[in-house]
This record gives C-alpha cells, sequence and structure tokens, in this order.
C-alpha cells in the first residue's frame, strides 16, 4: 500500500517546489460576476482542477478557466464545479448551516457545518509555477528537542501525546469524516512522518478533544503523568479566545508544562499556535489570536 506521506504529497512543502498540488478552493459567486476563487501562485501552463475528494476531474475551458495575471480560476457556464453565492455565506438566526453571529450583529448567523458538508463543496488545484516564495517559512529547530532528536537519529522508539482541541482531534480532516480522499489529521500525520523521514518508531496518543480550551489540558496532567511521552503536542487556543485573555492562557499552559514535567523530566514539549479563526464569527479576535502566540513564544 503507498505510503500516506507520498499519497499527499507531504515530502516537500510548497515553498521548496514549484509544483502546487491539491491547494484548496472554494467558489464563491459575487453579484453578477462569474464564480471564482484564488490561488496562491500564477499558474505556468496547465492547471488541473479535481473535486476535494478527488473523485471528480473537472475540464479546462468547459468548467473552469485560469486567470494567471489576476492568481484566480473562474467557473464558466454550466461547469459541474460547485460554488456559492456570496450572500449565503450570511443566515438568519438559527438556520441551518449556520454557527453563532457576527461581531455586533445577532442577526446575521455565519455559514458552517461539521462532517462533510464541505468536502463535496470544495474542489483542489493541482499547477506549476515560476515564483518564488518570499512569504515566512519555517526553521529547523531540532536542536531545541535534543532528547527527540537524538533518539530519531538512534532509531529508538519515541512515544509523542498530543492535547488541544477539535483541530488537533482531527475534526473535518477527511478521515475522520469519513469522505475521500480519506487524509489524516495532522496528529496522525506528525508522527507518521518522523517514522517515515528516520525509521524509528513513533508511537502516538491523541487526547485532544473538541471544543474545549486549555483548562483541559489541565485536567491532563494526571494522565501525561502516567503515559510519560518523550514528546508532548501543546495546541490550545482556538476555543479559549472567547473565555480567556492572554495572561490566563499563559497561566494555564506554563502549568501544563511545569506539571507535567515534574512527574516526567525528560519530556519535551513543542507548542501549537493556533490557526486564525474567522475574524466575522463573535468572539474570535485576531488580535488575542496574536497574544497567545507571543505567549508561547
Amino acid at each position: 500500500m503507498q505510503c500516506v506521506i507520498d499519497r499527499f504529497r507531504l515530502r516537500t512543502p510548497f515553498w521548496r517546489t514549484n509544483t502546487v498540488f491539491g491547494e484548496s478552493l472554494f467558489f464563491i459567486k459575487r453579484g453578477d460576476n462569474p464564480p471564482e476563487a484564488p490561488i496562491l501562485f500564477s499558474p505556468q501552463g496547465l492547471t488541473t482542477v479535481t473535486s476535494a475528494t478527488g473523485l471528480d476531474a473537472f475540464k479546462e475551458g468547459k468548467d473552469y478557466e485560469v486567470d494567471p495575471a489576476a492568481r484566480v480560476i473562474r467557473l464558466l457556464p454550466k461547469s459541474k464545479i460547485p460554488f456559492l453565492e456570496h450572500e449565503e455565506l450570511y443566515r438568519a438566526p438559527g438556520s441551518p448551516l449556520s454557527i453563532g453571529h457576527k461581531t455586533n450583529d445577532s442577526n446575521t448567523y455565519l455559514y458552517f457545518c461539521e462532517g462533510t458538508h464541505f468536502h463535496y463543496r470544495q474542489a483542489a488545484a493541482s499547477y506549476a509555477h515560476e515564483a518564488a516564495w518570499d512569504g515566512w517559512t519555517p526553521v529547523c529547530q531540532a536542536d531545541r528537542l535534543p532528547r527527540t532528536t537524538a533518539k530519531l537519529k538512534k532509531k529508538k522508539p519515541l512515544s509523542v501525546l498530543f492535547i488541544g482541541d477539535s483541530i488537533t482531534a482531527g475534526a473535518n480532516a477527511s478521515k475522520c469524516t469519513g469522505a475521500a480522499p480519506f487524509q489524516p489529521c495532522y496528529a496522525e500525520l506528525f508522527p507518521l512522518a518522523l517514522a517515515d523521514a528516520t525509521g524509528a518508531p513513533v508511537h502516538s496518543l491523541n487526547y485532544a478533544v473538541g471544543g474545549r480550551c486549555s483548562d483541559h489540558g489541565e485536567l491532563l496532567i494526571s494522565e501525561i503523568a502516567i503515559q510519560k511521552p518523550d514528546l508532548l503536542v501543546i495546541a490550545y487556543g482556538m476555543n479559549d479566545t472567547g473565555y480567556h485573555d492572554a495572561p490566563q492562557y499563559e497561566r494555564r499552559i506554563r502549568h501544563i508544562i511545569e506539571e507535567s514535567r515534574a512527574a516526567a523530566p525528560e519530556l519535551e514539549v513543542i507548542l501549537v499556535s493556533s490557526m486564525l479563526g474567522n475574524s466575522e464569527w463573535l468572539g474570535k479576535s485576531h488580535g488575542v489570536f496574536r497574544e497567545y502566540r507571543d505567549v508561547l513564544a
């Protein structure tokens, strides 16, 4: 069976290659304009567009056209690719496919759904380009995890334990929802990638639970003490933003680290700064996310 890392083209991140594989697309129609979706780079040559599931392939010139200068893909009349009217992103209170309300607007809810809903409404684009990525790129910090790195180099067993919210639990990852192409969440991909890159046996446990905040991590300290993993990944923040300011968040994260290390002195820790929430959603202030990021740093 093909390695998961190979099947989803995860060996080479986009900033190291001139080929984009499976860039996510969600087509929105605004007014009388055709539905379109932005893309990261300006494509050179043919562009391949499939459904997000990978089960349907669409035809350039029939279902869509590419505008390299504008870096967008537009749908053509009678296209088979799903799209949404811009107005449908905003819904009446309590209506289906909605969550919460906009900041300062209790009469407008936001388009949302768990499960496979979006998997069957999104598309994916693959293409070559000639642009050089000039944005931020991650830098290897393996030297800050000396025990983990040493174990991997010697191909010794490594145990990784994850705690966090729904992002880490795998919410809406296609494997977790039961939709093609069945890609695992990052908490499963990360140990697989470590094992694939080093040949070391990597065992992982995932205690993340959807909807939880960092105080959930404090409740797991006793379990961390029992398991005594080599590496602990702490990934809270998305839900905390609605309840805890940065100092409260910092105290909880610090408490988790200190108590876990007291029980397992050899423990090393990776802190994950949350992705940004929808800035229009009540309680998801981007300023708080940045404060959390700075706290973790």
